[in-house]
């Protein structure tokens, strides 16, 4: 059985949301547009985001910036 990384933290839409000041329908449209990463479906009622996957994509946001 392959071992899980245990340490990677999750974000919810609503941390994504204040961190962005942005809403909940910018986020599932950048998301559709493949603007923004992919969420993790965990169950019904339960999506979460990487956070490194956050963060390596304002990191490339913020390069693309300084061009």
């Amino acid at each position: 059985m392959p071992h899980t990384h245990l340490s990677e933290t999750y974000l919810k839409r609503q941390e994504l949301q204040a961190k962005f000041k942005v809403s909940r329908a910018t986020i599932y449209r950048w998301t559709k547009e493949g603007n923004f990463p992919a969420a993790i479906h965990l169950g019904a009622n339960m999506v979460r985001w990487k956070k490194s996957d956050i963060d390596n994509w304002l990191a490339k946001k913020e390069q693309q910036n300084q061009l």
